[in-house]
């Protein structure tokens, strides 16, 4: 079975962040608000239906992505959503271009190669008064994500294949576009290092299940959207807290070439963020998203998958509904 890297989107939506003043208001015995928050994007569900399958030899793969997220809500440390705004809404459209190159160096087991992640995004941002307002940074590049893989070749038994598994080390640059005084920017602002790894198992041939753990190393940065400003707070320095994500998804063919399935994704952050290097209590982000997803095969080994993801749980993140598609072209 022939198939093409299902691969990530690092900023799938839009990397920004509110502040802990602007969610919450700073809670007693807080003394700095929370200014660096986990990115809204990193791979929220981005990847889909046989994930775990990549190139079965040298060469060159292009994935398009496009995502649309409309945010409806922001949601506190507790799921409800935040008294301080009004109606708010955040809208985003991108569109990400996957550079994949495997490589003919020959090792045990599979291959080796590198991705490189391009992303364009569209922002929109508003909320009603008498709520505080939201601003966006408009359309601008994303941040880049760039790294090595280890492509293991399918596991076969019987004739057909019942495993296969990538694993890989991206790193995720700041790059994108950025405005101190907006609440929502194209980048997180920070260097993030975001192992990951993908498989697919299918029990029967025509039933797939796929899985991508993620681990998202976060690191500090001087830079944060729209910080706060009031007496005896100077914004220096703020580091979003690590995370783990887990993406998954199960389809089942319906015919030769389309698979019916649902697709979910599940991020659980695990430190705290930190403003100035003081610890922001109650700053952990939580977001448990489900939804239905088809995966058409077009002409030649071309890969249509749709993609939409409900929110279940979120705490601490803007929430609303989300579409995928994602496009696969091998050469």
């Amino acid at each position: 079975m022939k198939k093409t890297i299902m691969k990530k989107i690092a900023v799938l939506s839009a990397a920004f962040s509110v502040s802990g003043l602007t969610l919450t208001g700073v809670a007693a015995g807080q003394s700095v608000p929370d200014t660096v928050k986990l990115f809204s994007g990193n791979n929220l569900g981005s990847t889909s239906f046989f994930d775990g399958f990549g190139p079965s030899a040298p060469g060159f793969t292009i994935l398009d992505y496009a995502h649309y997220s409309d945010f409806t809500a922001i949601d506190d440390s507790h799921g409800r959503k935040s008294s301080n705004f009004t109606h708010p809404s955040i809208q985003s459209v991108s569109n990400v271009f996957q550079f994949s190159y495997a490589s003919p160096l020959s090792v045990p087991g599979g291959l080796v190669g590198v991705d490189i992640l391009l992303p364009v995004v569209d922002l929109s941002a508003h909320a009603n008064a008498p709520g505080l307002p939201l601003s966006a940074n408009g359309t601008n590049i994303g941040d880049v994500v760039f790294g090595p893989f280890y492509q293991a070749f399918p596991v076969i038994v019987h004739g057909r294949p019942i495993l296969a598994w990538r694993a890989a080390l991206d790193v995720i640059a700041p790059t994108g576009g950025f405005k101190t005084s907006d609440d929502v920017n194209q980048t997180s602002g920070y260097w993030t290092i975001n192992p990951y790894l993908a498989m697919t198992i299918l029990p029967l041939p025509a039933w797939e299940i796929s899985f991508r753990l993620q681990y998202f190393h976060n690191l500090s940065t001087s830079r944060a959207s729209n910080p706060p400003a009031y007496p005896g707070f100077d914004f220096k320095n703020g580091r979003a807290g690590d995370a783990l994500e887990l993406n998954f998804s199960t389809s089942y063919a319906i015919s030769g070439n389309i698979s019916l399935g649902i697709n979910g994704f599940d991020v659980s952050q695990f430190q705290s963020d930190t403003t100035n290097g003081i610890t922001v209590p109650n700053s952990r982000a939580t977001a448990l998203y489900i939804g239905p997803g088809v995966s058409v095969k077009t002409h030649g080994n071309d890969t249509l998958n749709f993609n939409v993801y409900l929110p279940v749980v979120t705490q601490n993140v803007s929430s609303g509904p989300q579409l995928n598609m994602q496009y696969v072209h091998p050469f």
